[in-house]
């Protein structure tokens, strides 16, 4: 009669080595991919480093649903659509400069709102913004240009796009970027890197800004 034999089979042990040997090297693998920033499986590369000068706009903190962008333009100025503050004190709302994935450079209270016409609006800061972008001349048609802002789906990190000015008038610019939910209050940004332009109304295909007057860095006075 065959003894039987208790424990692991001498035999499978090689095996067994084996496959831990194949799935460190594929763990060691994964964690120089994720040094090095290597784009994941579907192809998506790592986000930009947040702007530390854009913030999202939330109201009541960052779980809540609503929430637009804004660009701070001076030390304690910081610019948005209007139509994002309809119907809530200034007090119940919250910035969170260069927010990204529960990280951010740099929190802001509103002490007071300023209307700059049409749908663009001023909010005097309590703590000056970590960054600034400076307000730029307005763009001419088929001039590059950028648009940051916290739209769907992505709605923890910013997404930059690059388009084109589709022509001005009215105080008001056309571009060729899509916008989602969330992006309202975004910065245009130019060449240069200076704010041309205050997002106001999404679209699929092209969107719609306000333009931002020279003197709007000084909304909130000295």
């Amino acid at each position: 009669m065959r003894e039987a034999t208790f424990g692991r089979d001498p035999a499978r042990r090689p095996a067994g080595r084996a496959q831990w040997r194949r799935l460190s090297r594929g763990l060691a693998a994964a964690l120089v991919m994720l040094q090095l920033g290597a784009a994941d499986p579907a192809g998506a590369q790592a986000p930009e480093p947040a702007d530390p000068a854009v913030a999202r706009l939330n109201h009541a903190g960052y779980a809540r649903k609503r929430h637009c962008t804004a660009v701070a333009v001076a030390p304690r100025v910081a610019l948005t659509a209007a139509h994002c503050l309809d119907g809530v004190p200034a007090d119940e709302f919250h910035l969170l400069f260069g927010y990204a994935r529960m990280g951010w450079a740099g929190e802001g209270r509103i002490g007071a709102v300023h209307p700059l016409g049409g749908d663009l609006a001023a909010l005097c800061l309590v703590e000056p913004a970590p960054a600034v972008r400076p307000v730029g001349p307005p763009p001419r048609q088929g001039e590059p240009v950028r648009l940051v802002g916290y739209g769907r789906p992505r709605t923890h990190v910013q997404h930059p796009r690059t388009c084109a000015v589709l022509g001005r008038g009215g105080g008001r610019l056309g571009i060729d970027c899509p916008a989602t939910q969330g992006d309202s209050g975004g910065p245009v940004i130019d060449r240069e890197g200076r704010v041309v332009g205050i997002l106001s109304r999404a679209g699929h295909a092209d969107a719609l800004a306000v333009g931002v007057p020279a003197d709007a860095a000084a909304a909130c006075g000295r």
